[in-house]
């Protein structure tokens, strides 16, 4: 069959157009890219628009949802391994239990609570968080428990002051001056509008006090000698956040705290120890 001149010429513009935009994306994102701290630069339009709901780490590997709960993206040392949706037919997250994800708690290194895009319900599901590392295409690495569970079930002993959860993040045993582990025993959660949040202890099942977001404390550490052991307190320059994620440095130990906010689409970082909050940094 013969093509004519004139479908030809169409064809070889879509081909340019094609290819145009294609390059004008890829150069914006590189513009993108260039702002962002090195060990960052993998969030730079990892979700197409979208921003970043939720997530959690385990070792090297840092798994994020948008904020929309319909996709995820595995990453690894920085570099992005995977990209999904939920429904996808090799997700690692089944669609049938969890419908969306919005926040996320790892208990290290058995346990997952994955919670809806509203905030309200939540699934759990086993899962070796210490083997992480390069299970990023195994459908076995996550194991669902069916049943799904309301926010009064969270505790026994105690009723959640929100009626809807917007991020989770796990409390660290000295976030002063170090050395900086996991707290696995108390966690951190906003309300589902990022303004407020709270802190649970999982050993006696009782929340804390509710505070604003931009009560949060981060601390500066400096002479041990001085008083006050030298620490002076800083608090987080944001009205409501989004997300909550550990970071960890090249030596796999934790270094400090993304927030995410703006609908997911900026984040901010605080390094442990130097009682800062640098950003916003975009992702589009």
């Amino acid at each position: 069959m013969k093509i004519s001149n004139s479908h030809s010429k169409i064809l070889l513009l879509l081909l340019v157009l094609t290819i145009t935009l294609a390059s004008c994306a890829k150069d914006s994102l590189d513009a993108v890219r260039a702002k962002l701290p090195p060990e960052f630069q993998y969030l730079a339009g990892i979700f197409d628009g979208d921003g970043v709901g939720s997530g959690f780490t385990m070792g090297p590997v840092t798994i994020l949802f948008n904020l929309n709960g319909d996709k995820y993206a595995w990453v690894e040392d920085g570099v992005i391994r995977d990209v999904r949706t939920l429904n996808d037919s090799l997700s690692l997250f089944q669609d049938d239990v969890l419908e969306s994800v919005g926040a996320v708690m790892v208990s290290f290194p058995k346990y997952v609570y994955l919670f809806d895009r509203n905030g309200s319900r939540f699934v759990e599901a086993d899962l070796d968080a210490r083997i992480a590392y390069g299970q990023w295409d195994n459908p076995n690495f996550f194991s669902f428990n069916t049943k799904k569970f309301t926010l009064r079930d969270w505790s026994n002993k105690d009723s959640s002051p929100f009626s809807t959860i917007g991020a989770i993040w796990c409390a660290k045993t000295d976030r002063n001056c170090g050395p900086y582990t996991l707290n696995s025993s108390t966690y951190l959660m906003s309300n589902g509008s990022g303004n407020l949040f709270t802190d649970y202890n999982g050993f006696t099942g009782k929340f804390g006090a509710v505070e604003f977001v931009n009560q949060y404390e981060m601390y500066e550490c400096g002479n041990l000698n001085e008083e006050n052991d030298g620490v002076k307190t800083n608090l987080l320059p944001l009205t409501n956040i989004d997300a909550v994620i550990d970071y960890l440095g090249p030596d796999q130990k934790l270094k400090g705290e993304l927030f995410f906010f703006s609908e997911g689409k900026q984040f901010g970082y605080n390094e442990f120890g130097t009682g800062s909050f640098k950003g916003p940094y975009d992702l589009y």
